[in-house]
């Protein structure tokens, strides 16, 4: 047994067996070093992977952590003979697969909209886009020009002003300006372009399509503020999902990764996240307000000898990881007893997916999909867990909690593996930052 009696570090179990082990050694990330591994039932190992959140394509910082785990599981399943049960999750309910899919359903109803003048295009761009620059860019608007961009010549003064985007300090008041100034001197252009043409008379309709697609960063969000709540077809979530999590297996297959020998998609088992939610609340560790339904890190942390953030301990009580974790559509809930409270299941406001549950019709959280799909195949312990390190805070240590809470149990996973991140520029590739390079334009 290996253990800490330290308040910043939790105690962790060491497996014990009486199956002649193998003598692997792996980088445990619950002790933050290399531990024996020994499976729990012989020589049978459960394997549990973060899957895709299916709302674009797949990166090669995916390729790079889901071929590092699948060279991890040849070795442990050809090369020392270990019998595995690999379980990996589609993430197809989520803050972003709902955004994305609204918004892009939304372009392509306006894009359609054959009662669209030129004139009207342009004017909702520009609208559009003046509320863009306005919300990215607050701060530096106020101080460096000290007004609202409300026209061209407002908007080539920010831009004279934050030296064309390089601005040392621009640059580096936020990771995502960069790729919010680059989306809005795009869609600049565009709208130059066009306006040049309309007020000449000559505005032709592909020049419209040409316009929305270049500002498409720009015009969505404002589309969906206007229009979001009035999605009501869940086909169009579904279909979103869909397309996506076949594009990522396609890129899986290229790149030689083994499949999962179980795949579970979050829509498929709601009926079962609502009994596990239940549960929670009955063992005292999650309330309800409102029709969601928040873990109660207070009421856990501390009580049965359950430790919260077990991986990443000096990240409780980040509040910006935190409300990454709870998603770019959650509102910070007042009612909440604290900040550090998550999620588990969502009320589900216009415009969202929904499912009927004991506390109204809502949604199911997003750490709490992960929990459910990995007990329901592999039990109340799991050997190991792998994903990458970008989400072992919140994400990977509220999967801990909320199932130890469910299970009363203080280990639901054995061993957990972390991926790192590959970066670009100095930061990490990812979707929401758009500086990535897709899988298929790397392979072609």
């Amino acid at each position: 047994m290996m253990s800490s009696n330290s308040s910043n570090r939790p105690v962790w179990n060491q497996p014990e067996s009486t199956y002649p082990q193998t003598g692997l050694k792996v980088f445990n990330s619950l002790t933050k070093s290399k531990v024996p591994f020994v499976p729990r039932e012989g020589n049978n190992v459960s394997w549990y992977g973060c899957g895709p959140t299916v709302y674009d394509a797949a990166h090669m910082g995916h390729a790079c952590s889901y071929v590092t785990f699948d060279i991890i599981r040849r070795i442990m399943e050809d090369y020392i003979g270990y019998d595995m049960s690999v379980v990996m999750n589609i993430t197809d309910v989520d803050d972003k697969v709902i955004l994305r899919a609204r918004q892009k359903y939304l372009l392509k109803q306006y894009q359609d909209d054959a009662s669209l003048s030129p004139e009207q295009v342009v004017g909702d761009v520009t609208a559009a886009f003046n509320e863009y620059v306005n919300k990215h860019f607050k701060d530096f608007v106020e101080s460096r020009i000290g007004k609202k961009v409300a026209t061209s010549e407002d908007w080539k003064e920010f831009v004279a002003a934050v030296d064309q985007g390089k601005d040392a300090a621009f640059v580096a008041s936020d990771e995502k300006t960069p790729m919010h100034y680059n989306a809005a001197s795009t869609a600049f252009w565009a709208l130059s372009v066009a306006r040049l043409h309309v007020s000449e008379g000559k505005a032709r309709p592909d020049e419209m399509l040409t316009l929305t697609n270049s500002a498409e960063d720009v015009l969505s969000p404002w589309l969906d503020r206007q229009h979001g709540a009035e999605v009501t077809d869940q086909r169009i979530f579904r279909d979103l999902a869909a397309f996506w999590e076949k594009d990522f297996f396609e890129d899986m297959d290229a790149l030689n990764v083994r499949r999962p020998h179980v795949l579970t998609r979050v829509s498929e088992f709601v009926d079962d996240i609502v009994r596990f939610v239940q549960r929670i609340i009955d063992n005292g560790y999650a309330y309800e307000v409102d029709g969601s339904v928040y873990f109660d890190v207070g009421a856990f942390d501390g009580k049965n000898d359950h430790f919260y953030a077990k991986l990443e301990p000096n990240s409780k009580g980040n509040s910006r990881l935190l409300a990454d974790g709870e998603g770019s559509l959650t509102k910070e809930e007042l009612n909440k007893r604290s900040l550090s409270d998550f999620a588990l299941w969502k009320m589900s406001k216009p415009g969202e997916p929904r499912w009927p549950s004991p506390w109204g019709e809502g949604r199911p959280g997003w750490h709490i999909e992960c929990s459910v799909m990995a007990s329901e195949i592999l039990g109340a312990q799991i050997d190991v867990h792998v994903g990458g390190i970008d989400l072992a805070f919140p994400h990977h240590d509220n999967e801990l909690c909320q199932s130890e809470a469910h299970f009363e149990n203080h280990q639901w996973v054995n061993y957990f593996m972390h991926a790192g991140h590959l970066n670009i520029e100095g930061l990490k590739m990812s979707k929401s930052l758009k500086n990535f390079i897709t899988i298929k334009e790397a392979l072609n």
